[in-house]
């Protein structure tokens, strides 16, 4: 039994021999073969340039001297943009142009809801009305006090009535006419 052990002890693979290819030339020039059907056949159904055809430009007319209309499809940009507001704010009622359409100037475009606006005007006019009312009032009363005065600077000259009453007709005449200078502005801001 000894033999057998001794026998498979000398079958050991040396380690130079194991890396070693055992093929012949064929296998290289085959390989070489194989590339050069490869880039033979690519050479063949390779994807070829296309053909440019270079042309002038000129006004064409159709057979009987009419001119060509061309359609083509395609956007346009505008060269301005204008945005569009309202001094007041409001509901918009009407729309009288579509987006993109050309407009002139002094055009209406839209038409608001004037029903907050009318309500301001009512209520600015009522204001005019009430100030310049007030003013004719204030008027009448300078008119009044100014009479009231000079009875009181003659009776003062008499030595009738003190000084006092003398200053508080003048006082009264000076604010009568302060308060007709401050509704005379109301009036025309209004």
């Amino acid at each position: 039994m000894s033999e057998p052990r001794a026998s498979l002890s000398s079958l050991k693979i040396d380690p130079t021999d194991r890396y070693q290819r055992r093929s012949g030339p064929w296998v290289s020039i085959l390989v070489v073969a194989a590339l050069v059907a490869a880039g033979g056949w690519y050479w063949t159904v390779r994807p070829s340039a296309a053909a440019v055809r270079v042309a002038r430009v000129g006004a064409a007319t159709g057979a009987a001297g009419e001119d060509v209309v061309l359609n083509g499809a395609g956007y346009v940009t505008a060269r301005r943009r204008a945005t569009v507001s309202a001094k007041i704010t409001g509901k918009v009622t009407e729309v009288f142009v579509e987006e993109g359409q050309a407009v002139r100037e002094g055009q209406i475009l839209a038409r608001l809801d004037a029903t907050q606006a009318n309500a301001a005007l009512a209520y600015a006019e009522a204001q005019l009305a009430a100030a310049r009312k007030a003013m004719a009032e204030d008027v009448a009363r300078l008119r009044e006090a100014e009479l009231n005065l000079s009875r009181q600077q003659q009776l003062t000259k008499a030595q009738l009535v003190g000084h006092a009453v003398l200053d508080a007709v003048q006082a009264n005449v000076d604010a009568l006419q302060a308060r007709i200078a401050y509704t005379t502005e109301q009036v025309s801001v209004v």
